[in-house]
């Protein structure tokens, strides 16, 4: 019932199957925790975020209950739990203590970039650009970046740079994609991607000018660590997951500063492009957490609290 959501570890002589569960889903299912439990099983829950109950008006209506009701039972049944950040630890953690729930162990582990492997001859694209990465949907600030795409083209920037969405369609986006359909003026700057393999999204990052990363709440942060393991500049709001993952490494701007916004993407138009510059080398050396890392720290865990 639950394998095409977990993964399902060997179990020992005295012991049932270690059921990593790494989204979301079933956690409310009584029903598949009663399974578990038929079969001496332990699971360990990996929680993104608390977003659909700490900002409900980004989800749809009925995420903030569903959420909670995945939290009660995850904390309560769960052996362990794993989350993306020590933010998110936090969360889960003061929700637990305030809804009088006593968790089981949890860890902070940090998702790390993935390797890539990038052509030191890339050459810089014959219009500069940008990129945003992520979902589309109200709390990833898309609006934020149309507005002063509209800015610049209605003031003349020379060159107006181009913008690369790249996500899939998330809930509540259609107002937004509406939007672009109907504005003309933006159709030869402003560029829907919804469908990328991981080599054509790094190559695209590589050599924008930045990343923008506008969000109102995350949970982690995924697309600024790859961008800044690949040399790339960031512009990004000043969340607490961000700043733990990046330190002042990117440029914090409020998420409704449009001003300030506007003026850190001109700056950084003028810049060269991390593949033509050194800055790529010398970002790669910095201390951004890596997949071994995680799998290292989470194994350690799981040796020690689940034996």
């Amino acid at each position: 019932m639950f394998d095409a959501f977990a993964a399902i570890l060997g179990s020992g002589i005295n012991s049932g199957p270690l059921i990593f569960n790494v989204s979301h889903t079933w956690l409310q299912e009584q029903r598949i925790w009663d399974q578990v439990d038929r079969l001496n099983g332990r699971v360990v829950t990996f929680i993104h975020d608390l977003i659909p109950i700490s900002h409900p008006e980004f989800n749809r209506p009925h995420a903030p209950d569903l959420h909670r009701a995945r939290l009660a039972k995850a904390l309560t049944n769960s052996a362990a739990i794993i989350v993306n950040s020590e933010y998110t630890r936090a969360c889960v953690n003061d929700y637990a203590t305030s809804n009088g729930i006593s968790p089981p162990p949890v860890i902070a582990a940090h998702l790390g970039a993935r390797q890539v492997v990038t052509s030191s001859g890339s050459q810089e694209a014959s219009r500069p650009y940008f990129v945003i990465l992520g979902t589309i949907e109200p709390r990833k600030n898309h609006q934020l970046l149309l507005n002063i795409w509209k800015q610049l083209v209605a003031e003349k920037c020379d060159p107006v740079p181009l913008l690369y969405i790249v996500g899939k369609v998330g809930w509540n986006s259609s107002q937004l994609i509406d939007e672009l359909k109907r504005c003309h003026e933006l159709h030869p700057y402003v560029h829907l991607v919804h469908e990328a393999s991981d080599a054509e999204v790094d190559a695209l990052i590589s050599s924008s000018r930045a990343l923008l990363f506008p969000s109102f709440v995350e949970g982690y942060g995924l697309p600024l660590v790859e961008a800044l393991a690949l040399g790339v500049k960031a512009i990004a709001s000043p969340l607490p997951p961000f700043i733990e993952l990046a330190g002042d490494l990117p440029e914090y701007v409020d998420p409704s500063d449009t001003q300030r916004w506007k003026e850190l993407i001109l700056e950084a138009l003028q810049e060269a492009p991390a593949s033509a510059t050194g800055r790529q080398q010398d970002m790669k050396r910095l201390e951004l957490p890596t997949w071994a890392d995680h799998f290292e720290k989470v194994e350690t865990f799981i040796g020690h609290h689940l034996p």
